[in-house]
């Protein structure tokens, strides 16, 4: 009885579950927040690198910071405006406003006329 359980259990589970299909063709474009470098008293530099293009136009890009989750709606942000020609990797320096040890958390984004697109989090602890 035992037995016929367990090869029930297992047929359940083998059968009952289906996988969730994820599309790889998204319509916006991707980011990825590369790294925190050069961490200092006198702040600290942000790296990040577009990693798809779709035809939806980047009409600005940048990084946004915040000792929460950062949003554009609530974090400090730098923007360089439009993208123009081949960027692929971009950078920023923040030179002044970080409290010294504390928490921060630090994303890129992108947005087109259709979608805001963030990158992933990276967090560090300022000097």
């Amino acid at each position: 009885m035992k037995t016929l359980f367990v090869i029930a259990a297992y047929i359940l589970i083998l059968f009952g579950c289906e996988q969730e299909k994820i599309s790889i063709n998204r319509p916006f474009p991707r980011v990825n927040t590369m790294e925190v470098f050069d961490i200092s008293r006198s702040g600290a530099s942000f790296k990040a690198q577009i990693l798809k293009l779709t035809d939806e136009e980047i009409i600005d890009y940048g990084f946004v910071w915040d000792t929460g989750r950062p949003t554009l709606e609530t974090g400090d942000f730098y923007s360089y405006g439009p993208k123009i020609g081949e960027v692929e990797f971009f950078e920023f320096r923040i030179g002044n406003g970080l409290v010294a040890g504390q928490t921060y958390h630090v994303l890129s984004f992108l947005k087109t006329n259709s979608y805001v697109v963030y990158g992933n989090e990276i967090s560090f602890i300022s000097k």
